[in-house]
């Protein structure tokens, strides 16, 4: 058998419990205590409100932290599916970033990206787009301070414009939260793509890269993974530990989780393995112009570096 302590970031379903076994406590001494007089009785249900009051506080606080980050995180679909970029930058932390497929990008870079690529130029959506990002799935872990947490979620699209194409997308995030002034706001998140495909093929005939890199609007840095996406197999690191045996889940061999990143792109650039923070504003021009280049002379498609 398995002998470990809890991680740190647990799940905490079991903890709301505890008020409610206080509170079947009481019931019971209270009945049981019934024929009691005198300070006995008054000794034992004082004690037991005490308890009441120093454990209910924090578990509500920590029930509704959850809460929040979950809302959070919908409230992120919700913006992107009808184009409100202004709202949905505004939920990243000031120092926050986006690890996207294109890149790296900060709260700002994510605004002008959106803003650009999706709303061609305004808020909204352009006519005949269809842009849902539908959330599921959530695994949210509060850190024991409760002043920040992880969550991973999986999201599922379709995505398309009208009279010209249809896409299903969806992916894996693994997410980082941070509780600033009282607020939740994304930290970091990381968007793993797992499949791509046309709405009328369907998954079993098309398969679709990953979005690239836009040699017209550069990241802020190349992206923290080499992204594989179906149907090729690919595992996101969890942040979690399995919630039955305390340990970290057991991944294939064949599959580094969360590895550094190693686009093609980069790899032939820069040399496998390069660190993101190695890469420069020069080094991604560079970048782009290559795949620009290569465009020009029908290499490559638009989205054939995941990971870039």
């Amino acid at each position: 058998m398995l002998h470990r302590s809890r991680p740190t970031y647990a799940l905490h379903g079991k903890a709301f419990l505890v008020p409610l076994v206080v509170a079947l406590a009481i019931t019971c001494m209270i009945a049981c205590g019934a024929s009691d007089t005198g300070w006995k009785s008054e000794s034992r249900l004082g004690l037991l409100k005490t308890h009441i009051a120093e454990l209910t506080p924090p578990m509500v606080e920590r029930a509704e932290a959850i809460r929040a980050v979950k809302r959070l995180q919908v409230a992120y679909g919700h913006y992107a599916e009808f184009g409100l970029w202004n709202d949905l930058a505004d939920l990243f932390a000031e120092d926050g970033i986006g690890h996207y497929p294109v890149g790296d990008l900060k709260k700002e870079e994510i605004r002008k990206l959106f803003l650009k690529d999706i709303g061609g130029g305004k808020l909204g959506l352009p006519e005949g787009l269809l842009y849902p990002h539908i959330m599921l799935q959530p695994v949210v872990s509060l850190s024991p301070d409760g002043k920040s947490a992880k969550g991973r979620w999986r999201v599922f699209t379709m995505l398309g414009f009208h009279g010209k194409n249809a896409n299903w997308a969806g992916g894996v995030y693994e997410n980082e939260y941070v509780k600033q002034d009282g607020i939740w706001h994304f930290q970091s998140m990381h968007i793993y793509p797992i499949m791509r495909a046309d709405y009328d093929k369907g998954w079993a005939k098309s398969a679709k890269p990953a979005k690239g890199i836009n040699e017209e609007y550069l990241p802020d840095r190349p992206s923290t993974a080499a992204y594989e996406i179906f149907p090729k197999f690919y595992v996101p690191k969890f942040h979690y530990d399995n919630p039955v045996t305390g340990l970290s889940p057991q991944y294939p061999e064949e599959t580094t989780p969360g590895g550094l990143f190693s686009g093609s792109m980069a790899v032939a650039s820069f040399g496998a393995g390069v660190n993101p923070d190695d890469v420069t504003a020069t080094d991604m021009e560079k970048i782009a112009e290559e795949v620009k280049r290569g465009r020009q002379l029908g290499h490559w498609r638009q989205g054939s570096y995941q990971g870039v």
